[in-house]
Parts: C-alpha cells; sequence; structure tokens
C-alpha cells in the first residue's frame, strides 16, 4: 500500500470517528437532526479547516466536501436509529445513565479521530516544509480544532481546557512522527501506525482511569 492511499483510509476513519463524536454530544444536548448535522460536520472537519488557513491554504474541505459529505452520513446511520428507539433507551436508562454513557461515547470516539489526525496534520506540516514547532502546532490544531469548536458550539468548556491529558498527547505525537520521519529516516507508514496506537492506548487508559494533569 502506498502512502497516499494509507492516508486516505486514515482520513476516513478519523472523520468518521469525530463526527460520530460530534453526534453524540448533540444526543446529549437534545439537539435536532439539523444542529446534530452541524456538530458533526464542525468537529470533523473544524481542526482541518483551522490548520489550512494558518497556513494560508484553501480549506481541503471546501474544496473537495467528501468530508463534509461522510459526516452528514455518518450523522443519519447513527442518529436515525437512536431517534426510531429513543423511547426504549429511555425505559431501559434514567437520564443520567444516557447523558453519563454518551459522554463516555463521545470520549472514546474522539480519542480515535485525536489519534489519527495528529499524524495527518504532523504529515501536512512536513510537506509544508515547517520547522519542528510547526509541525508540532499543526499537529495539534488539526487534532483538536474541531473538538473546541464542537464544545464551544454546545456551550461547554472545551476538554482540552479542563479534562484528561488531551493536548499533550498531540505535541507529543506530533514530535515523535517529526523525530522518527525526518531524524531517524523510519517508514512513513510503519510510524503513523505506532504512534497512532500508542496515543490511542494512553488516551484511552487516561478515559477509563479518569487521570487529569494537576489542576
Amino acid at each position: 500500500m502506498d502512502f497516499e492511499t494509507f492516508l486516505y483510509i486514515a482520513n476516513f476513519f478519523g472523520v468518521v470517528s469525530f463526527a460520530a463524536s460530534g453526534v453524540f454530544k448533540g444526543i446529549k444536548h437534545n439537539y435536532d437532526i439539523f444542529g446534530i448535522s452541524i456538530l458533526a460536520i464542525a468537529t470533523a472537519v473544524g481542526g482541518g479547516i483551522t490548520r489550512d488557513v494558518m497556513l494560508n491554504n484553501i480549506p481541503n474541505a471546501i474544496v473537495n466536501p467528501h468530508d463534509i459529505y461522510l459526516s452528514i452520513i455518518t450523522t443519519l446511520i447513527i442518529y436515525l436509529p437512536y431517534f426510531l428507539f429513543r423511547n426504549k433507551f429511555k425505559n431501559l436508562l434514567t437520564r443520567q445513565e444516557l447523558v453519563n454513557k454518551i459522554k463516555l461515547l463521545v470520549l472514546i470516539f474522539d480519542a480515535v479521530g485525536l489519534s489519527i489526525f495528529i499524524y495527518l496534520g504532523a504529515n501536512i506540516a512536513i510537506n509544508n516544509n515547517l520547522n519542528t514547532l510547526g509541525i508540532i502546532m499543526m499537529a495539534t490544531v488539526t487534532a483538536v480544532g474541531g473538538g473546541v469548536i464542537r464544545d464551544i458550539m454546545s456551550n461547554e468548556s472545551p476538554i482540552i481546557l479542563k479534562e484528561d491529558i488531551y493536548a499533550v498527547l498531540c505535541v507529543i505525537g506530533g514530535f515523535l512522527y517529526k523525530y522518527m520521519i525526518i531524524d531517524l529516516s523510519i517508514d512513513k507508514i510503519r510510524t503513523t501506525i505506532i504512534l497512532f496506537s500508542l496515543v490511542l492506548i494512553i488516551r484511552l487508559i487516561v478515559i477509563f482511569k479518569k487521570l487529569n494533569l494537576p489542576k
């Protein structure tokens, strides 16, 4: 498999994961289908749009809107079954239990998207000949930008500011990606798989163990 195909597949799963986190966030706040779709799209492409603007490029999500279409499809696949069987969910779980489970789903899907988008952003930064700090910044913005927009639109404080070891993983992941590919000349696909797995495992441990940086 060539690296471009690998990136396309990785982006597909990243968009679906981030869009899903936006859908569950909308369900948590009892938004309608339009509001949930907007949250899904903003979460999936918000970080990439912010990154492209910072790089003085036309956002790829506007030029090639397939990520937006994929976000909408993801919204329908998740929301419609929930809409049709929501009364059964209400009978099985209390409102608070349902909210807690949705919160967990948001964090899990967000973790997958985060772990993928770090390296998509870092790779674009490398292609634009940025230095180490620039690579770390683009990796972080790409990975957390959509989630920040999602949380602000949901009238919540962004996760990056208050919960879990979040942006720290982006900084470390972006730096390791640059170091392994540029300094150590390790294969890009192998590097991405290794670092994606590492960040995702750490992020899931943080979520389930409820670990935080000192406050």
